[in-house]
């Protein structure tokens, strides 16, 4: 049996811990072990992503992961939008007992790819016009997320992406696949997509009508704890079962 459970929550791009804060917050009162690492370049100021590549982020996460790995027997990744795209890369490379992506890009929009990949080096920066896509307006207050971004740092995030489609077929563990009904800034068929490259046999996938983009603070966030939850429960069940020796006959 598994004694402790250790959840790690990933950030998006541009985001900070602070996003996932009150999930981890959440997981806490039902004794679970959370770390949520800020990603290199995050949580600072715009320009330190000047030095930040996608190969930074995902030693990030290896690297949280392994210090988690000291503390608890089995770990759930939980990834918001860029950090779903880099948990499903380290699930891909750790058998890690779950998977939990919010609103996570399987492919961004060839315009967006376009402008980054011809213009970063004439467009410094790119900014956001009406800040986080989160319905909740209270909820902003838990944000600590850049109202703009070195466009060079849009490259790092297509790369992660390009990344996660190789390696998604590699998933063996249980991964659940949120996402808001009304994100605005990854189209929900996304999720279709992730769920159909998934190779995993245990994989579900749940949509949610009020929500934007930022999953783990909008109007929906009471509902998606309730099945993050209900998913680990189900995972914990699983490794009792499996963890259980059958008596002498």
């Amino acid at each position: 049996m598994k004694k402790n459970i250790g959840i790690l929550l990933l950030h998006g791009f541009t985001g900070s811990p602070n996003s996932m804060a009150w999930l981890a917050k959440e997981f806490e009162k039902h004794s679970y072990i959370t770390s949520s690492p800020r990603l290199c370049g995050h949580g600072t100021k715009p320009t330190d992503m000047l030095n930040c590549t996608y190969a930074n982020w995902l030693t990030d996460v290896e690297m949280a992961y392994t210090n988690l790995q000291k503390k608890c027997d089995s770990i759930i990744l939980v990834g918001l939008s860029m950090g779903g795209a880099l948990a499903l890369c380290l699930a891909a490379k750790h058998k890690v007992d779950g998977v939990v992506t919010m609103a996570v890009p399987y492919c961004i929009r060839f315009r967006t790819r376009l402008f980054a990949t011809l213009l970063y080096r004439l467009v410094k920066f790119q900014y956001k016009v009406n800040g986080p896509d989160i319905n909740d307006k209270d909820a902003l207050k838990w944000m600590n997320s850049y109202n703009y971004y070195p466009t060079r740092a849009s490259l790092e995030v297509f790369k992660v992406l390009k990344k996660m489609r190789v390696n998604i077929k590699y998933i063996s563990s249980p991964v659940m696949v949120l996402h808001g009904s009304k994100d605005h800034v990854v189209e929900p068929g996304n999720a279709d997509l992730i769920y159909n490259a998934l190779q995993t046999p245990t994989k579900t996938k749940k949509l949610y009508d009020r929500s934007f983009h930022i999953l783990s603070l909008d109007y929906d966030k009471e509902l998606v704890l309730r099945d993050i939850l209900q998913f680990i429960e189900g995972i914990t069940k699983k490794l009792i079962y499996e963890k259980t020796e059958l008596p002498p006959s």
